[in-house]
């Protein structure tokens, strides 16, 4: 008799940056052989702010971004079956929030659709952090309070601001 597999979530890297390409893995652990329609491995940007209107309170939702990755219809055997799939995680989206009124989330769901029987949905929701800054320049730089700069053989101080006149 058929079965819904359960079903586990790798990551490579293991938190996600905006910009970069994020490695999901897809681990399904099947009890029994099962036909399945198709696998779907879909990974979504959203924003949500609770908003209130007169005495209504509602979650507004934004979908920042929505990418899949689909696999074709197959048997599952018992035991494991891995599926690998990349995704390029939008440089516009913000890091990961969960406040009391507004989040920014990415969430993976695998969806198997197994016909005649219920499917199986598992949701995760995908740590992102904000890109690392950008590397100090190569070559050296020069602050000066003076418009044009210090100037060769002209003596010149530059007081900053630890030193201004009380």
């Amino acid at each position: 008799m058929r079965s819904r597999p359960d079903v586990k979530l790798f990551l490579r890297p293991a938190v996600a940056t905006p910009g970069r390409e994020l490695h999901v893995e897809a681990v399904l652990l099947a009890k029994t052989r099962t036909q399945v329609d198709g696998i779907d491995i879909t990974v979504r940007g959203e924003e949500r702010a609770l908003l209130r209107s007169g005495k209504n309170t509602y979650w507004h939702r934004v979908e920042r971004f929505g990418l899949r990755s689909k696999f074709e219809a197959r048997t599952l055997e018992p035991g494991e079956i891995r599926l690998l799939s990349k995704f390029a995680i939008p440089e516009a989206m913000p890091p990961g929030y969960v406040g009391p009124r507004a989040a920014i989330e990415v969430e993976a769901e695998v969806h198997v659709r197994i016909p005649w029987w219920p499917d199986r949905r598992a949701r995760f929701v995908l740590p992102v952090r904000a890109p690392s800054s950008p590397e100090a320049p190569a070559t050296p730089s020069i602050f000066s309070t003076s418009p044009s700069g210090p100037r060769p053989g002209v003596p010149h101080v530059d007081r900053g601001h630890f030193d201004r006149p009380r």
